[in-house]
C-alpha cells in the first residue's frame, strides 16, 4: 500500500542571524525530517547535514509504514548517492534499504530512457 503525504514543501537548511544557530541548526533539519510533505527538497551547502537529514527522513517514512520500493532519493554525486545507501542501510537495515533507490539524476534519468 503506497501512501501519499501531500503536495511538496521545499525547506532550505541555513543558518541566519549570529545568535540563532542552535535553534536553525536543530529546527531546520528537524522540520525536514518531520514534515508530512508527499515530497521534500533538501537544499543546503556543504557541510550542513544534508546526508543525515535525508537519511532520516527516509528511516521515518519507513518506521511509518511507507513501502521502501517507493522510495526514490535524488542527488547529484554517485559519491553522495553512496553515502546515502550506506546510512540509510545503518538506518534501517540491510533488506529495506536495499528496496530504497538512491540514486543520480543520470542514473534515473537512464532508467526512465
Amino acid at each position: 500500500m503506497h501512501r501519499v503525504l501531500g503536495p511538496v514543501r521545499h525547506l532550505r537548511l541555513a543558518i541566519p542571524a549570529k545568535g540563532c544557530a542552535c535553534y536553525a541548526a536543530l529546527t531546520i533539519p528537524l522540520a525536514a525530517v518531520t514534515c508530512d510533505a508527499h515530497a521534500v527538497r533538501v537544499k543546503a551547502g556543504p557541510g550542513s547535514g544534508k546526508t543525515r537529514v535525508v537519511a532520516a527522513r527516509v528511516a521515518r517514512l519507513i518506521s511509518q509504514g511507507c513501502v521502501p520500493s517507493s522510495i526514490l532519493v535524488i542527488t547529484f554525486t554517485r559519491r553522495a548517492a553512496g553515502e546515502l545507501k550506506e546510512r540509510i542501510t545503518k538506518a534501517v537495515g540491510v533488506q529495506a534499504a536495499a528496496q530504497v533507490t538512491a540514486c543520480t539524476f543520470h542514473s534515473i534519468c537512464c532508467r526512465i530512457l
